[in-house]
């Protein structure tokens, strides 16, 4: 049985901006980062096997955490230190930043709708768009 539902312009915006609110608020689970990360690594190798139990992910030496808040990856606290990878703070910063436009250009060469953002002290992140 077919039934005619007459909505007025007012109502088809309502609805149109809730279900564009809903699906930005969907967050993604560490399975789907799993996921996420087996494509990634499809480009790049340096994207390592994903650690599910323990819930992170590695890149070349650094180490991304879920995050149960927003359902993001955020680079580990010990691994922001310029001076865990080098002796100066200067090296450290050039290598920390090397390691970060390469993540930023393999997430953006992969087309799977994901963002790297990168804080002050190095607080990287990866999430959905």
């Amino acid at each position: 049985m077919k039934k005619i539902i007459k909505l007025t312009e007012s109502d088809l915006t309502k609805i149109v901006k809730r279900v564009i609110v809903e699906m930005a608020d969907e967050k993604l689970s560490p399975m789907d980062w799993e996921e996420i990360w087996f494509k990634l690594r499809k480009i790049s190798r340096t994207f390592a096997f994903p650690e599910f139990k323990n819930r992170y992910f590695s890149f070349g030496g650094l180490d991304f955490y879920y995050n149960e808040d927003d359902g993001s990856l955020e680079l580990a606290k010990a691994y922001r230190d310029p001076y865990a990878w080098r002796n100066t703070y200067e090296d450290g910063v050039e290598v920390l930043e090397k390691y970060a436009n390469k993540v930023e250009s393999l997430i953006e060469e992969s087309g799977l709708d994901l963002k790297f953002e990168m804080g002050p002290k190095f607080n990287m992140r990866i999430s959905k768009r």
